[in-house]
């Protein structure tokens, strides 16, 4: 097992005291509240990514309170390779969140009827739901440069905000005045599909490079950082 995988195999490990079934089924069942009764499947990703979000914090936590990053080189992990794993682990965390978040979406759809509550999944939605997508992990982008160059306990504000703007824009949805917000979002982004290619492609390239000059600025924080 490369360096890299011992890493994230850590990093997971760190997470799982609070992945417990208790823990986990509490979660899903916040997910599954806040996603049926927005009405919308592009809620499932925003709850997904909201608690990768939280969860991808946990490891940079643990190395503040137990100073793992002065016994990582011990175990043969160079500063390099730490910021390598770190990054496959929220991608990994990413993708586990946002498929549970999917899964949980389906099962909305299928409860919100049953309560009297409609549940929109048209293409405009779709939209959104790649665009929320899209704004969530540029957030990451931006949070873990930080976290390397700082840790966690000097940087809490930067995983807080992005949390209270997600819980805010979720009331607003669900508020008097949601619908209409997120109509006119849809709208837009509905009449835009004829250039969905381009537009798809261009921001897939500016995500990717981001996420690049993301993890090279971690490398260079990191390595500068004293334990």
């Amino acid at each position: 097992m490369s360096k890299v995988q011992h890493l994230v195999k850590m990093d997971f490990m760190t997470i799982k005291p609070y992945s417990g079934i208790k823990t986990s089924l509490a979660l899903l069942i916040v997910g599954l509240f806040l996603i049926t009764m927005s009405g919308n499947i592009v809620s499932s990703m925003g709850a997904g990514l909201m608690f990768a979000m939280l969860f991808m914090t946990y490891p940079f936590v643990l190395s503040d309170k137990n100073n793992l990053d002065a016994l990582y080189p011990t175990l043969g992990l160079d500063r390099k390779s730490v910021v390598k794993g770190r990054y496959l682990f929220v991608l990994l965390l990413n993708i586990g969140s946002v498929a549970i978040a999917f899964i949980l979406g389906c099962v909305g759809k299928f409860i919100a009827p049953l309560i009297g509550l409609d549940f929109s999944d048209d293409m405009g939605t779709v939209w959104l739901f790649s665009v929320a997508g899209v704004a969530f992990i540029a957030i990451q982008a931006l949070q873990l440069p930080i976290f390397f160059k700082y840790g966690y306990q000097k940087t809490k504000f930067f995983i807080i905000l992005p949390i209270a703007v997600v819980s805010g824009g979720i009331g607003i949805i669900g508020g008097n005045n949601g619908g209409e917000l997120l109509s006119k979002a849809i709208t837009f982004l509905t009449k835009i599909q004829e250039h969905k290619v381009m537009m798809f492609s261009i921001i897939i390239v500016a995500l990717i490079v981001l996420i690049i000059i993301s993890y090279n600025l971690s490398v260079i924080f990191y390595k500068k950082r004293e334990f």
